[in-house]
């Protein structure tokens, strides 16, 4: 899975190799993996967090709830999730993610561990105290089905194909295939958001076809709109999950 060394140049001379590089604020490693981006993220978050915790994010006293939630999406979840959409996310990765959400959370509201274990207090409460601000999941997944309905309307036929399309069905033949589970890639992570939204496999506009399923969805979004919105708000909204099995 890692970049040939042996690459020749014209001239025969090598051309350098490094591990990875910064492209576009993206982190991008010779071994295809994104924890390097993800921690970049982590690490830039987490510092624009920690100097304006105290005059902004933490500051109680003069600030509204609403008012530090907002600044905490423009600035720090910008700054966590900048390139999320290409991410093949990783079970582990998306913990690691969603525990710097959380705790990002707990100090806004002044909330301690101590205090949560005694009184049993869920993450859900804690968001409610700080203007309902939505799940770490439901972030994520929203910015991902917004950069899915841009990636229904790019041209897919194979003259006209736009690169970030074309890069979604892509795939590496290394030879004979290894043992054990295929690795993440993005594709795999956008189904993995789809099954979210609960469709039945024998519904028409999926053509009985699992295969051809994110096709399905890209003409799904192209043809009724509304109709992709309305399943994403049930599938990643708690808010309308709620609301729906309240009966």
């Amino acid at each position: 899975s890692w970049a040939d060394f042996d690459l020749l140049g014209v001239d025969g001379e090598y051309i350098s190799f490094t591990s990875k590089f910064c492209y576009l604020g993206t982190i991008i490693s010779s071994n295809l993996s994104d924890d390097a981006d993800i921690s970049r993220r982590i690490q830039q978050a987490s510092k624009a967090f920690g100097s304006l915790s105290a005059g902004v994010f933490c500051n109680r006293k003069y600030l509204s709830a609403k008012i530090r939630r907002r600044l905490f999406m423009a600035i720090v979840i910008n700054l966590l999730l900048w390139g999320c959409e290409t991410w093949a996310l990783t079970k582990a990765q998306h913990k690691r993610l969603e525990s710097c959400f959380n705790k990002w959370i707990r100090a806004m509201t002044g909330t301690r561990w101590k205090e949560i274990r005694e009184n049993r207090i869920s993450n859900k409460l804690l968001r409610e105290k700080l203007d309902n601000i939505d799940s770490f999941e439901e972030i994520y997944a929203t910015r991902c089905f917004n950069w899915l309905e841009k990636l229904a309307d790019m041209p897919a036929t194979i003259s006209d194909s736009r690169l970030p399309r074309m890069l979604l069905g892509a795939w590496c033949f290394g030879g004979k295939r290894v043992n054990g589970r295929p690795k993440q890639n993005t594709r795999r992570a956008y189904l993995n958001l789809v099954d979210k939204l609960k469709f039945d496999k024998l519904e028409i506009f999926l053509g009985n076809n699992k295969k051809g399923e994110l096709r399905c969805i890209f003409d799904l979004i192209r043809h009724n709109p509304a109709e992709f919105q309305l399943r994403v708000d049930q599938g990643t909204c708690a808010f309308v999950k709620a609301w729906l099995n309240s009966d």
